[in-house]
């Protein structure tokens, strides 16, 4: 099944999690809340996808669900806010961000929500983020703004061993670099990284790649816009990510910087050829995440 889901806000105010096919078409809602449920990850075998939701208690929870959105279950039942899930490559564990203990910071456990391990300290004074697991599942891919007294501009990505060891920044960005995504095949990393221009008065956000050890990194996007969340295809070929390139700045969410201003494109891996797969006209796309 090669499908990418998403969430939108298309059906419910604070937005669902969707899939669809990577023209776009056949949207398919998975996910009935009337609540918040963003950041879906896919299990190795694409028959489950794991995701954060908030529902009555207000507190962001882990929940899994099969790819029709039949069987969801919560994985997570304690008062701390919990996000960015990402499977292990052999589907027996998930890694998170949890506030919890007074800090973001980066965890793991199984999928029913046992065996619960702490990766990233206290002692890293800062926050902690979006974990992703390599595809040989030797090391996790995040980023972090530890060391850096400018935490709104100071996130770099580091990878680390799956049980917090040997934490490796591969990043110096001065606008701070966010959202990493291994390639299938391991050797590279996509990201999002804060770019200053002349003509904005805030750094934009443009995506880029880098090998795997944080060398030969390049630009792929050049549309002075926010560009965010990259996800690689199964065959390596393209990524698919969220962008506010298109957003009319007639339209009052784009002026108000809503997540309502953002859709969903593909592009290849040199950045050529970017498609609009969502419309924010009529249901924006954020957080996508391209099947295995």
């Amino acid at each position: 099944m090669d499908k990418i889901a998403f969430n939108s806000g298309r059906d419910e105010k604070y937005g669902e999690i969707y899939i669809m096919n990577p023209d776009g078409t056949d949207w398919i809602r998975l996910t009935h809340s009337q609540g918040s449920d963003r950041n879906p990850s896919w299990s190795p075998d694409g028959k489950k996808i794991a995701f954060a939701g908030r529902r009555d208690d207000h507190f962001t929870n882990i929940y899994i669900n099969n790819t029709d959105g039949s069987n969801e279950i919560r994985v997570t039942n304690d008062e701390c806010n919990y996000d960015d899930p990402d499977f292990a490559p052999d589907g027996e564990m998930i890694a998170f961000t949890s506030w919890c203990g007074g800090s973001m910071a980066i965890y793991k456990m199984n999928l029913d929500g046992t065996n619960l391990v702490k990766l990233t300290s206290d002692e890293n004074v800062g926050r902690d983020y979006n974990p992703v697991w390599s595809p040989d599942g030797k090391k996790i891919a995040y980023f972090s703004d530890r060391n850096y007294e400018d935490a709104e501009s100071g996130f770099q990505i580091y990878i680390m061993n799956p049980d917090g060891g040997d934490q490796i920044r591969l990043t110096d960005c001065e606008y701070g670099c966010m959202s990493p995504s291994w390639s299938p095949n391991g050797k590279m990393i996509a990201y999002a990284k804060g770019v200053k221009i002349a003509s904005q008065e805030y750094p934009i956000m443009e995506i880029f790649i880098m090998n795997a050890d944080g060398s030969n990194q390049a630009q792929i996007t050049d549309s002075e816009a926010l560009n965010n969340d990259p996800s690689w295809s199964p065959d390596g070929k393209k990524i698919v990510f969220m962008s506010d390139r298109d957003c009319d700045s007639s339209r009052p969410e784009c002026l108000e910087h809503t997540d309502s201003r953002f859709d969903i494109y593909v592009m290849n891996i040199d950045g050529s050829d970017p498609i609009r797969l969502t419309s924010s006209a009529n249901g924006h796309g954020i957080y996508p995440a391209w099947s295995p």
